[in-house]
């Protein structure tokens, strides 16, 4: 508060400080500036805010390139800690939060302040209890108020459709909207927002995806099952855990059963490729940090039911086959290195010399099968042999 607290009250003009609070009803990824700028035009001129805009730059805020699908310029804050000063000051001044609200120009804004109120500290308390307070008494009005904003469908709000719909859901119990039935209507449909920036948030689509499913509706029409389809593309990622993969197939199994799932092959064959570039590292990642066979065995075997369960039986043999071979070749059929070789070679001159009391045969395992050693220690091959017949000894 020291820090910003002079700047923000003394310096900045009033559409400055605007600005400021318009920024901070946005997403921490930024605003872009066309957004921003529509915002602001509900509270100041194109002049001001223009301004208020050259003002900031490079104290309070930054303008760079946007990475992501939107493209254009963004607008973020320069510090975290500007983002911090000016939530502080939302915290105590709530009513500017009605403003906020009012002046808002689509549904992720109204989002990120309601995340806000639940937002918590160290000590589970919450953070900005002021802010939720004013949002507490304002429910009702700020269900019409998603609900108007997520149909006017800005570039932005159709870049996070998937994410500001599941975030929806997680409000809507803590604020108690009454938006249930609201949003499994929204999520049948969600594929029209996608046609621009499909859906590859895998933790928001599964969310859409679990609450379609569980609603007792079925997808009837084309454009459902097109959207259902489209959240189970944006769930499938090679970096999920096996418990997802169950639950990804089980929705694909519903869909499948409702009727005329049209993209059905080409879901398939995405959940297969999907499937299998998860299932090559999961086995890799076995291999490197298993003990020993019967652990890589037990593990590889988990990995298994689930290929079983998501895929029929012999879908994905030939990458357990190899498993098996990589398992047997690392622990079970002992190859001999290098200093493997240089040791025998020392205990068969030793023997040969008489200055030990051991013979090789002792040393390597109590004269077991004496005819073992009966090899050629110059070469190579042949005690690479020997300690084959050894492992199977």
């Amino acid at each position: 508060m020291a820090l910003w607290g002079p700047s923000f009250e003394e310096v900045l003009s009033d559409s400055a400080r605007w600005n400021l609070l318009h920024l901070v009803s946005f997403p921490t990824v930024g605003a872009p500036v066309n957004d921003l700028r529509a915002v602001a035009m509900r509270s100041a001129s194109p002049i001001e805010y223009r301004r208020g805009i050259k003002q900031l730059e490079g104290s309070w805020i930054k303008i760079s390139p946007m990475r992501s699908g939107l493209g254009g310029l963004v607008v973020t804050f320069h510090d975290p800690s500007c983002r911090d000063f000016v939530l502080s000051f939302l915290e105590s001044e709530p009513d500017y939060v009605v403003d906020l609200l009012g002046y808002a120009t689509d549904a992720v804004q109204v989002t990120q302040l309601l995340r806000y109120g639940l937002a918590s500290g160290r000590d589970s308390a919450l953070k900005y209890p002021n802010i939720r307070g004013v949002l507490e008494s304002r429910s009702r009005d700020l269900a019409e108020t998603i609900i108007t904003l997520w149909d006017q469908r800005t570039d932005l709000q159709d870049w996070l459709a998937t994410e500001t719909l599941a975030l929806i859901a997680e409000l809507d119990e803590a604020y108690e909207l009454d938006l249930s039935a609201w949003i499994v209507q929204e999520a049948f449909v969600i594929g029209t927002r996608l046609d621009r920036f499909p859906a590859d948030d895998s933790s928001s689509c599964a969310q859409l995806a679990a609450i379609s499913a569980n609603s007792g509706r079925r997808p009837s029409q084309a454009a459902e099952f097109s959207s259902l389809s489209q959240l189970l593309r944006g769930w499938c990622a090679p970096t999920l855990e096996a418990g997802d993969w169950l639950d990804i197939c089980e929705f694909r199994d519903w869909l499948t059963d409702s009727g005329n799932y049209a993209e059905a092959e080409g879901d398939h064959e995405l959940l297969w490729t999907t499937f299998a570039e998860w299932l090559d590292a999961e086995l890799e990642a076995v291999m490197d940090n298993a003990d020993d066979s019967e652990s890589a065995r037990s593990w590889g075997g988990e990995i298994s039911d689930t290929a079983k369960q998501c895929f029929p039986a012999d879908a994905f043999a030939s990458r357990f086959i190899s498993f098996e071979e990589g398992v047997h070749e690392k622990w079970e059929n002992y190859e001999p290195d290098l200093g493997d070789i240089e040791y025998m070679r020392w205990a068969s001159a030793v023997q040969e010399s008489g200055s030990s009391r051991v013979s090789l045969a002792e040393l390597i395992g109590n004269n077991r099968n004496e005819s073992l050693f009966r090899v050629d220690l110059s070469d190579d091959g042949q005690i690479r042999s020997m300690y084959r017949h050894l492992d199977s000894d």
